[in-house]
């Protein structure tokens, strides 16, 4: 008992520390709504300028730390006027990269000063005992850090409760633009609060430094049990922040004394991330701007071009090239081969990974083991470590049903990192003192042994590198890559549709995690020592995606470009062949990066795709959506109608806390009819349709479709049964074609395209249906048209048009007519009333234009603070004295000239 007492004590002043540094994670989310990646890199800078003023400038110890503690406050302030300023509304994807550049920055420059290796130091604070009763010794600079740490805590909880800068960081927090109408500038706010959150980094640092000793690789490390005693806090709280960060340090100190050694507390801090993000069920609020937008993505077009051009090219390369410029290819062709991975699974699919290298990292260690220890021949230790790490892609995505965004890469991050010190890190598992000794590869009887045919084994990259980008070009081009766009996009409006998230998120972590893994693979067998404690840690997934960002994270040509930007590829061995470039990689990286997210945010392929054009190089084809038109034979096309269905809502009610959004609601909505809900702005009406859709939880009452209870039912079961919703944001898939976001709404709810996808990508012609709404809506010309290109009318018949293309019996409308001309409201109202009369669907209106009520409806439904209070035809609800008073201000006349 008291040994578990001592390894807690040891853990109360790391702890103490993770706190400290946590709360400057907090401070710089507060202000800028960024999750700073970089945090602990900035406190191994302050670490850095401390010790060299204390030991080459022979300052005291005091003004040395106030120095360093200075430097990383200005280091903060510089990072956001110089960085984030200009991706202030970039996609939280783009922020992260920043940041995550900021850290291959300040790690380069700390390791051309200082070098990489352990560097102890003198300490700061007293290191004697204090003896207790019963053996406990209590290390007098644990204590101190204990009390320094509850003391900044304090005094930063009083700074940002009580004083006039911390309500104006808390106003920018949770509203800048409003913050903003009352003279507040969100960016003198930001900068202030990265240079106290910069401070903090510092701080943390140095006093972190005699405890662990300088070295560069433990410093930025540090950043996932930050992060961790961050997320504890919600990213609000200091206390909380405080009790979570020492939990996590007892909890790693408890660890590790009990099982010998620091492998298995890695898993601490991950643990915490997992359990407080998955519990909490929901992402934390990132800061959401209008202008958000994630990085484009290709087009679904065949890749023959691509694929013929990049074979005859590299092949050429192969064989006239210089040893070491083959050596340069086939390193760029394995790590493109994980860019392709990532380019699947935060390209397409929008979940962030910064992990990827644990995928490689498993399919390496699987097939590498077998091979040592049971001579299995390359080709089926291949697919044992491709098939078996597929498991650990499922694994990593469950979190990602829960949790979203940055949080999702803190993450996959953190699981990374524990699986390396468990597994890759373990010498009991990689082969002790010897470690994996593999025989060179063969196929068919040829010898692929790249010491002695290096040619071969890069042809070999090539070949394999070339079949995975067809897999990956296949899936974007199938109903697959449509599923995970929507995903990306925006999943309450996928759901809508009826599209499983879940195993759009499944699919897309299984599928990413075997690409990985291949380049694993190739990666083992390329030479006969394996070695796993080097190359499969977080310092190679992070290079890994800021690489793939520069080269085009949503293309596959981008992971072309990141492959050969990559740290042991081609453009690498070229330089390396005149510089010394090893010190100064992360720091090239780094400002690559941080250029490219501020310059070209949708990286090089883009260019690269225009420079083709030029030059008449056939990469891509005719989109599928072009050739898959519409209007061949549209006037002959007979009327849809859809199953007739009655939609019956009796004693809905909605709480939010002890606010009640609606009120023992009950209406009943028939086939062919349409059915307006009105009421004054926060009468219910949105929440009410919420509810009936499944997207809120019902505290009362029941929902019946047709006679069928969906009370209990998800969201995507009701979407699936006939429940067809339109939002009032129209919630359209940006970077899916007009004709792509209809069929979105019209594919087959199966499973069958996972499995077809990857090797015959089938996308079906638009179903009768389907065309028949285009034609109704005037869409059938733009098909291969992105919303974005549509005016603001086309985009709302848009979002219409996709949910009646999936032949929902009822449909329920969120303000379709907000913003829209008189014009185009009156051609709207016109399709409403097609859609009763000729589809026989039942249609639930929301809307506030009382001409296009009046006009439309065959009956009302009047809600007032959640309550219904009148329902009829228009005529008479217009004339009830409750619906005068509580919305219409008069008896309303419908203008007959609208």
């Amino acid at each position: 008992m008291v040994d578990w007492l001592n390894y807690a004590i040891l853990g109360l002043g790391t702890g103490a520390i993770y706190a400290l540094a946590a709360q400057g994670v907090v401070l710089i989310y507060r202000g800028s709504g960024t999750i700073n990646f970089a945090h602990g890199a900035m406190a191994m800078l302050g670490a850095a300028i401390f010790i060299e003023l204390r030991e080459n400038g022979e300052l005291p110890d005091l003004l040395a730390a106030l120095i360093g503690i200075g430097a990383t406050a200005a280091i903060g302030w510089l990072v956001d006027i110089a960085i984030m300023r200009h991706i202030r509304q970039s996609s939280p994807l783009a922020r992260m990269v920043a940041t995550l550049g900021v850290l291959g920055v300040v790690e380069g420059i700390v390791i051309i000063r200082y070098g990489s290796s352990l560097r102890f130091v003198e300490p700061i604070l007293p290191i004697s005992n204090l003896d207790l009763p019963g053996g406990i010794a209590l290390g007098l600079d644990r204590l101190l850090l204990l009390v320094i740490a509850m003391a900044v805590t304090g005094l930063l909880w009083v700074m940002y409760r009580h004083t006039e800068f911390g309500r104006q960081t808390t106003a920018v927090a949770e509203d800048p633009v409003a913050a903003a109408t009352f003279g507040i500038s969100a960016e003198l706010i930001s900068g202030l609060n990265w240079a106290l959150g910069g401070a903090m980094a510092g701080l943390a640092g140095i006093l972190l430094v005699p405890l662990t000793g300088f070295m560069p690789s433990v410093f930025v490390l540090m950043i996932i049990p930050i992060l961790a005693s961050a997320l504890v806090g919600g990213l609000s709280s200091f206390p909380v922040c405080l009790a979570g960060g020492i939990a996590i340090g007892v909890g790693q100190s408890l660890i590790a004394g009990a099982a010998g050694g620091p492998g298995a507390a890695t898993a601490i801090p991950l643990l915490a991330i997992v359990v407080v993000l998955v519990l909490r069920g929901h992402t934390l609020p990132l800061r959401d701007f209008a202008t958000d937008r994630l990085p484009s993505v290709g087009m679904p077009r065949a890749p023959t071009g691509f694929i013929a051009v990049t074979f005859i090219v590299v092949s050429v390369i192969i064989f006239i090239g210089s040893e070491d410029i083959v050596n340069g290819v086939t390193g760029s062709l394995i790590a493109a081969c994980i860019m392709l991975s990532i380019v699947l699974l935060v390209g397409y699919a929008g979940q962030i990974s910064l992990g990827q290298y644990a995928f490689a990292g498993l399919g390496a260690f699987i097939s590498g083991r077998l091979a040592d220890l049971y001579g299995i021949p390359f080709p089926m230790a291949l697919l044992a470590g491709v098939l078996l790490t597929v498991p650990l892609g499922l694994l990593f995505a469950l979190p990602a049903l829960r949790i979203r965004g940055i949080n999702l890469a803190i993450v996959t991050m953190g699981l990374g990192v524990a699986l390396n010190a468990l597994i890759f890190q373990n010498k009991d598992l990689t082969g002790g003192f010897e470690g994996t000794v593999i025989d060179p590869p063969s196929l068919f009887g040829l010898e692929l042994d790249s010491i002695l045919y290096p040619e071969r084994y890069a042809l070999l990259c090539l070949v394999v590198f070339l079949l995975l980008a067809l897999v990956v070009a296949n899936i974007r081009r199938g109903t697959s890559g449509r599923r995970m766009l929507a995903v990306r996009a925006n999943e309450k409006a996928a759901v809508a549709l009826g599209v499983n998230v879940t195993g759009v998120k499944l699919y897309a972590f299984a599928v990413a995690s075997a690409l990985a893994a291949v380049s694993g693979v190739l990666a083992t067998f390329r030479y006969p020592n394996v070695r796993y404690d080097i190359g499969y840690s977080m310092f190679d997934s992070i290079p890994a995606v800021l690489m793939t960002y520069m080269g085009g994270i949503g293309y596959v040509a981008g992971a072309m470009i990141g492959g050969m930007l990559a740290i042991g590829g081609i453009i690498d061995d070229l330089f390396g062949t005149f510089f010394d470039l090893r010190e100064w990689l992360g720091l090239i990286i780094g400002a690559a990066a941080i250029l490219t997210v501020i310059s070209l945010p949708q990286g090089l392929a883009p260019s690269f795709l225009r420079w083709s054009q030029v030059l008449k190089i056939p990469v891509q084809s005719i989109p599928e959506s072009i050739r898959h038109s519409p209007s061949a034979g549209k006037d002959s096309a007979p009327p849809v109608q859809v199953p007739p269905l009655e939609l019956d809502v009796n004693k809905v009610s909605v709480r939010f806390g002890g606010l009640i959004a609606v009120d023992d609601v009950s209406f009943t909505a028939r086939p062919g009819e349409v059915l307006g809900l009105i009421g004054p702005n926060g009468a219910g009406k949105t929440t009410l349709l919420d509810a009936i859709t499944g997207f809120t939880p019902c505290d009362g009452g029941e929902i019946f479709l047709d006679g069928q209870d969906l009370s209990k039912t998800r969201a995507i079961q009701r979407a699936r049964s006939g429940l067809g919703r339109v939002f009032q944001n129209l919630e359209l898939f940006e970077d899916l074609s007009v004709a792509d976001n209809i069929k979105i709404g019209h594919d087959p709810c199966s499973v069958n395209p996972y499995w077809r996808d990857p090797v015959h990508p089938h996308s079906p012609p638009l179903s009768h249906p389907a065309r028949r709404i285009l034609e109704l809506f005037q869409l059938d010309s733009k098909l291969e048209m992105l919303p974005t290109e549509l005016s603001y009318g086309e985009r709302h018949l848009l979002a219409i048009a996709r949910t009646v293309a999936s032949e929902p019996s009822v449909v329920l409308l969120d303000e379709p007519g907000a913003g829209l001309s008189i014009d185009e409201r009156t051609k709207l109202a016109a399709l409403i009333r097609r859609l009763a009369d000729e589809w026989q669907m039942t249609v639930i209106l929301v809307e506030h234009d009382m001409n296009l009520v009046m006009k439309t409806c065959d009956r009302l439904v009047v809600l007032d603070f959640g309550r219904k209070i009148a329902e009829g035809s228009p005529r008479d609800v217009s004339g009830e004295p409750a619906v005068v008073e509580a919305y219409l201000g008069r008896p309303f006349e419908a203008d007959e000239t609208s």
